[in-house]
Order: structure tokens, then sequence, then C-alpha cells
């Protein structure tokens, strides 16, 4: 079979059994991305020669662009389940995760990585802002259900929809910063200045005026 239609026939039945997963996972208890994982792992057993290689440093372009696609289905997932307003006293919770809370978890794990586990400081940084957001995917059970949904509506559940969705955005300025920490250790001119004023605060007051202007 020709590797371009397999694939097509996988995303497109991946797309059709996502309409029984509510159900299936409800009456098992497990996630369905785990469900799909496993699936994965069985599909490569049948068909080694014809999927492409699941190794990211053989296909590095590959892996980066369907890591950027799950990101943004799964943050897009996220998103359109939250029907509450946005005003910063309605959204106070998730607001207070993302900027007390996961700073400081991002903190404290570069705080373990670097003086505990011996890691140099940019890979102590990476480690906490790769460890700090909360999977969008694996946290679905937890969070709430569509717009209209009052069966799965509560402060806490809205809380960590939002947060899923917000988390990444927060994530990646500290993912630059240990970019710009190891070219720093590496002998390379990198100014944490310009990490501050622009990765930090410049995208993220960008990206909270687009989004709130555009609803």
């Amino acid at each position: 079979m020709d590797t371009y239609i397999l694939l097509l026939t996988l995303f497109g039945m991946a797309a059709f059994g996502m309409a029984w997963m509510p159900s299936l996972t409800k009456h098992t208890g497990i996630s369905y991305s785990i469900i799909y994982v496993g699936i994965g792992m069985l599909l490569y057993l049948v068909f080694p020669d014809k999927l492409p290689k699941p190794d990211p440093i053989q296909n590095n372009e590959l892996a980066m662009r369907l890591s950027e696609m799950v990101v943004l289905v799964s943050l897009m997932g996220s998103g359109i389940k939250i029907d509450r307003p946005f005003s910063f006293k309605n959204w106070a919770s998730p607001l207070k995760l993302i900027l007390i809370a996961m700073t400081l978890s991002i903190g404290g794990a570069a705080v373990l990585g670097y003086y505990f586990l011996g890691f140099s400081l940019a890979a102590a940084v990476l480690i906490g802002a790769v460890l700090a957001p909360t999977d969008p995917v694996l946290a679905s059970d937890v969070q709430v259900g569509p717009p209209k949904n009052d069966g799965r509506k509560s402060e806490t559940r809205f809380t960590l929809t939002a947060e899923a969705g917000l988390n990444d955005g927060m994530a990646f300025p500290f993912t630059w910063l240990a970019i710009v920490l190891a070219m720093q250790a590496s002998g390379k001119e990198m100014s944490l200045l310009n990490w501050f004023g622009y990765h930090l605060v410049f995208k993220i007051v960008v990206g909270f005026i687009i989004g709130y202007t555009l609803g």
C-alpha cells in the first residue's frame, strides 16, 4: 500500500474514532490519548516499513511540524470549551496559576535540576519550562465540557481548562531563556535584556492583545 494512502487512512480512522472515545474512556477510565499511543505502537509493529520513522533525530522537520500541529489542535480544543467572558476578576484563578504557581514551578524545577541533579543552568531552566505546563490532552478528563454544557461546569474545571490553554504561552519565554543561557555558555553573545524585553514582555503582551481583540 502506498505510504500516503496509508497515512490518510490512519488519520481518517483516528478522527472517526474520536466519536466513540468519550464513551470508551468513560467505561474504561483510560484517557483517549493513552489509547491512541497504544494503537500507534501496534501500527508500527504491523507496518514498520510503511510509516515514517518515529525517530525525531532522523526526521527533525517532520517531528517539529507534527509537534506544532498537535500543540495547536490541543490548545484550540481547550480554548473553544471556555465560554466565560474575560475579565481579570472572572479569570483570577487561572491567572494566579499561570503567573504565580507556574513560574514558581519553573523556578523550583530549575533549582532542583541545577543544584541537586548537576544539570547545567540552561538545561535546568529548560527542564522547568517543559515540566511546568499542564498537558491539555491528558488533563481533558477534568476540564469543562463543551459550551452550554452545565453538567461539567465548576470553578475548578474552568481553572484547569483555562490554565491548560494558557500555560504554553507562559512556558515558551522560559524555553527561550534556556536557549539564551546555552548560547551564552558556548561563548556567543546573547542579551538577557533582549530576552526579557522581547520574548517575555513583548510577546506576552501582544499575544494577550490579539487574543482579547479576537475574542
